[in-house]
């Protein structure tokens, strides 16, 4: 048994949420990934920068898996956003290149956002259809955790 509690919490967390969820601590945990590295550029510790933005990138590039393309032009458009990003990302490990991160930073921190409120608008979209007739989930734009 793990004798983390902050591995052991971050498990759970994980094994109980949602997809919706899911996808919020994918995006959080990007955020957190560019930012590392991005902070630890100045200290020329390339191997931790290096690290976080391969962290970013996989993160990043489970996301595109996860796109069900069928659902139409929101994950099309989602896909080539993530593909900019990991250009982006692929050159600001090459080139050490701060302004690379900082924009990748920025458009994960606005998914981030968009994402955190659509999810807080979910329950009273539920609890409107339970009010009208049979409770649907709504559809969140073509996401599969499971690939």
């Amino acid at each position: 048994m793990n004798k983390d509690p902050a591995k052991n919490y971050r498990q759970v967390q994980i094994e109980t949420a949602t997809q919706e969820q899911l996808i919020l601590l994918m995006y959080e945990h990007a955020v957190r990934s560019v930012r590392s590295a991005r902070e630890a550029l100045p200290t020329k510790k390339y191997d931790t920068v290096s690290n976080h933005i391969i962290k970013a990138q996989d993160i990043i590039t489970e996301l595109m898996v996860s796109l069900k393309m069928e659902a139409g032009p929101i994950a099309q458009n989602l896909y080539r956003l993530y593909d900019y990003m990991n250009r982006r990302l692929i050159e600001a490990n090459m080139k050490k290149n701060v302004d690379a991160l900082v924009e990748v930073e920025k458009m994960l921190s606005a998914l981030l956002s968009t994402w955190d409120e659509a999810i807080k608008k979910m329950p009273a979209q539920a609890e409107r259809s339970t009010q009208s007739g049979p409770a649907q989930r709504p559809a969140m734009g073509g996401f599969s955790i499971s690939g």
